[in-house]
């Protein structure tokens, strides 16, 4: 089942790349069948994250930024600290919104907390962010 869920995942995520946003959403109501019947939550933050960004490409803001304040619940809550620098950087629809300074205070204390792998491109994306967060709230 494991594989399932990875594998619906992953549709839901290309499907959104290729602006079929709705094909997307299709296959995580499927991911979160399986959740439901199997009780496997290893990647339930970063579905939240997937479901936010398939949102947003849609359009709906709210919906959006929703599923990623869902996500990052989640990933506190299963001390997941990768997923939730992912559900973070992608609350950069916040920047888009004149709220900078919310999403550097929610990026940089994730960030600050890896103390390894630095060099990761998803760690250095994040300090790529977080630099350009602090400039425009100078």
């Amino acid at each position: 089942m494991a594989q399932r869920w990875r594998r619906l995942l992953t549709l839901a995520e290309v499907y959104g790349k290729l602006g079929r946003a709705e094909e997307g959403l299709d296959r995580l109501a499927e991911a979160f069948a399986v959740v439901e019947s199997t009780h496997e939550r290893w990647a339930e933050s970063e579905a939240h994250r997937i479901r936010g960004t398939l949102l947003a490409v849609l359009g709906d803001q709210a919906g959006a930024e929703k599923s990623y304040r869902q996500a990052l619940v989640i990933a506190e809550r299963q001390k997941a600290i990768f997923w939730s620098l992912r559900a973070a950087l992608d609350l950069g629809l916040w920047r888009a919104q004149g709220k900078a300074g919310d999403a550097r205070s929610l990026l940089s204390p994730i960030y600050e907390s890896f103390k390894e792998g630095l060099d990761t491109p998803f760690l250095v994306d994040a300090k790529s962010v977080l630099a350009e967060l602090s400039a425009s709230t100078r």
